[in-house]
């Protein structure tokens, strides 16, 4: 059972509520635990009482949306989502929002707060700020995310914001369905290069964010070539975000299309302030003065392009600035030092540095020296670890969908790894052995030969091949291991205690079933006998016949042939029950049949032998195992009424708070029994009136029939006043009695008194 993983945290900074789930919660219940709602409006209660915030937003139909979504999902359960529950934000002084008359703009924003005040803010509780203030104005248009944040981030670095436009999100740019996962908006007029994502999971799953960091760049590089200003780019902000929000509704398609600022120009809008220097550093960036070509494969990288600039730039000159540089394109893996220092060494040389190898992946190694390895013969080993020594043993046969054999190589094939950092898969080996696969053998993939249905793996001449049957030399043991097999099988010893053995198909013994559990679905044949004693079990599908049934429990679906006696044991039979031996013998223990009960001698005087004959072996079954669970709860009540008894005896000052208390609990426990054993009781009742019974049903014994003998014969019990001589017994009366002698027809008188009775 899967684990809950249902957690809320709280982030200060944000005044946000998160709440994380699984699959498996979704599963466990259709819709969220409403307390999470209430939690979360605690907590922003107390924040507002506290001044922290002025209001807040519940996220109910987002959670909802999400919760119904991840249940539907084709998603492992242990598939783990966050989505924001809820967000607070405080009145912001200085922050001022005003209606737009016409035009594009749903509003202007003026911004007269002090720049660490608005940093201060935080960008998060600012865009609800905003989003409310409209709101109140009775603006029901989604503001453009990306163009707050712009607004927000030339506030937060001192320049002047008045009047500035707030746009609604750019419904016209996917307008004919998106074009792809993902689109960049260029606004050169107010500086920003903004990023539209339609597809989050293909963006993460499929590699795309090295391709988005190098469409970005490029994009910025075209745009400040045309328009003379420097941009501040965020692509390491951006993929933070795309990873975080892999993790909730976007990565599902919900909340999409989402917009995020990609770059900004560092020229100030609307004042003759200049960018600080930090923004002038990270505008003369590499990623702007230099063009990477990768190769189609994504094994090397080599400097396409390069600015004029980039011979006067001091970052040109800084080994870390390079590092920094082509990971901002995701290049992680093969960057020598040599490679930077060739490059720095060009760029102070003024060399052009067009063609110079940048990065160089690691190719993948092809296996070598391949052979055919014999998967089967070997151990599997259990999820835990452990190895089941018997399954161990056996193994000559095999289970559908098990791994016959595979090609394995004594020198191992070896990943490569891109410039990215991705594993490359090694290519299929060359050199393979020629391998055909027979009957009921198929191929999977390159290296693997799979079983189509269980059988014995003949692997001989290059060809591989399965066979129905399985036959077992000698005993089944701890030394050949358990049997599971689909087929027939033939066992040339016998089955010893502890062993496994299922059979789908027909199962034959030589020698005796001394022990263990057999399952076969088809028939059973066992040229010894069966003793498994009571840890043991014998279930058959089809017929069973053995040479004696003694200290067994055995259950058989269909008809149970014993040449010489059952002895002591439990035997349950969807038909019928014989014993041929003229002197044969049922003694002991319990037996039951549906159809017919045939035997020369049925119980003897020491000892009692049950028979229920004419009512299915399924409800006596049923009945066994509520009749033992009755015993143990009476004999529990029993044992707590002892106690409670001794408890009642004592006197007042001899009871302690651990008798007050004991005594408390037996009660209680004595209560609970109570109830527990009517309903077994009614459970056995409701058992017994749903029985089928059969009204042609009979009992034939040629010889004695014991008086200890006691007999059930179509739900009818068969007083037996002494010992009896050549007696049929019949699930029907015939004038008052069931009892019958065997030449006497059905529909003949009754017998003289004493005519069934043995003659002394």
């Amino acid at each position: 059972m899967a684990i809950s993983r249902i957690k809320m945290t709280y982030i200060a900074a944000q005044y946000r509520v998160r709440v994380q789930f699984t699959k498996a919660d979704c599963m466990s219940q259709p819709v969220p635990p409403p307390q999470l709602l209430e939690r979360a409006k605690a907590k922003l209660r107390r924040e507002r009482r506290q001044g922290h915030i002025a209001f807040y937003r519940i996220f109910k139909t987002r959670l909802e949306k999400m919760w119904a979504v991840l249940r539907a999902a084709d998603e492992p359960l242990d598939t783990l989502v966050a989505v924001t529950l809820a967000t607070g934000a405080p009145l912001m002084p200085g922050v001022e929002v005003r209606l737009a008359n016409g035009g594009n703009a749903i509003g202007y924003l003026t911004i007269s707060a002090a720049a660490d005040v608005v940093e201060a803010y935080g960008f998060r509780p600012f865009k609800l700020f905003i989003g409310k203030r409209l709101l109140t104005q009775g603006v029901t248009a989604v503001p453009d995310p990306a163009h707050l944040h712009a607004a927000w981030i030339r506030a937060a670095r001192g320049e002047s914001v008045a009047h500035y436009p707030i746009l609604k999100l750019a419904a016209a740019s996917f307008e004919g369905g998106a074009k792809g996962p993902y689109e960049l908006l260029v606004n050169q007029r107010l500086g920003e290069v903004k990023l539209l994502v339609h597809d989050l999971r293909a963006i993460v799953d499929q590699n795309l964010m090295a391709q988005l960091s190098r469409a970005i760049i490029e994009e910025v590089r075209q745009l400040s070539a045309s328009s003379g200003q420097s941009y501040l780019l965020r692509t390491k902000a951006i993929e933070r975000a795309l990873i975080s929000a892999k993790r909730g509704p976007e990565r599902f398609g919900l909340d999409l299309p989402v917009m995020h600022l990609a770059a900004i120009s560092s020229q100030a809008l609307a004042s003759e302030q200049q960018p600080s220097a930090a923004a002038e550093t990270k505008a003369a960036s590499l990623a702007l003065l230099i063009k990477i070509k990768v190769s189609p494969d994504a094994m090397s990288a080599q400097i396409a392009d390069c600015a004029p600039a980039l011979f006067n730039s001091p970052e040109a000159r800084i080994p870390q600035a390079w590092s920094r540089f082509l990971n901002g394109l995701g290049i992680i893996h093969g960057v020598p030092s040599h490679c930077i220092l060739d490059a720095i060494k060009k760029v102070e040389s003024g060399s052009s540095l067009v063609g110079l190898l940048i990065a160089q992946g690691e190719p993948p190694q092809e296996a070598r020296d391949p052979f055919l390895y014999e998967t089967y013969l070997h151990v599997s080993e259990e999820k835990s670890g452990a190895v089941d020594v018997r399954e161990r043993q056996q193994r000559r046969s095999v289970l559908k969908g098990e791994v016959i054999a595979e090609v394995r190589f004594k020198t191992m094939p070896v990943a490569g790894r891109n410039i990215f950092g991705k594993d490359v898969a090694p290519p299929v080996a060359s050199n393979l052995p020629d391998v055909k696969t027979g009957d009921g053998v198929k191929r999977r993939g390159p290296y693997q030969y799979i079983a189509e249905y269980t059988g014995i793996p003949e692997i001989e001449g290059g060809t591989i091949q399965l066979t129905k049957s399985l036959v077992i030399p000698g005993n089944v043991n701890l030394a050949s291991g358990n049997i599971h097999f689909t087929g027939q099988v033939e066992i040339n010893g016998s089955i010893e205690a502890g062993s496994l053995v299922e059979v789908a198909g027909n199962l034959i013994v030589h020698g005796l079933i001394q022990g263990g559990t057999v399952k076969v679905s088809g028939t059973l044949t066992v040229d010894g006998g069966i003793m498994t004693n009571r840890a043991g079990l014998v279930r058959v599908g089809g017929d069973l016949k053995a040479l004696f049934i003694e200290n067994s429990q055995v259950y058989c679906k269909s008809q149970i042939t014993v040449t010489k006696s059952v002895m002591s044991s439990h035997v349950y039979g969807e038909r019928g029950l014989v014993v041929e031996d003229p002197e044969g013998l049922i003694a002991g223990g319990e037996v039951s049949c549906f159809e017919n009960l045939s035997c020369a001698n049925l119980g003897r005087g020491s000892g009692v032998t049950k028979v229920h004959v004419g009512v299915s072996p399924h409800v006596q079954f049923a009945v066994a195992i509520r009749q033992k669970r009755l015993a143990q709860l009476e004999q529990c009540s029993s044992d707590e009424q002892a106690q409670l008894k001794s408890l009642a005896s004592r006197r007042a000052d001899q009871m302690t708070p651990h008798h007050h208390e004991l005594k408390e609990s037996l009660l209680e426990r004595l209560q609970r029994c109570a109830k527990i054993i009517i309903r077994v009781r009614d459970s056995i009742a409701a058992v017994e009136k749903g029985a089928q019974i059969n009204a042609k049903a009979t009992v034939t014994v040629a010889h004695t029939l014991c008086r200890s003998t006691q007999v059930e014969i179509g739900g009818h019990h068969v007083p037996l006043p002494s010992d009896v001589f050549g007696v049929a017994i019949h699930s029907t009366q015939l004038n008052g009695s069931h009892l019958r002698s065997f030449s006497q027809p059905t529909d003949a008188g009754s017998p003289p008194d004493g005519a069934l009775k043995r003659p002394a």
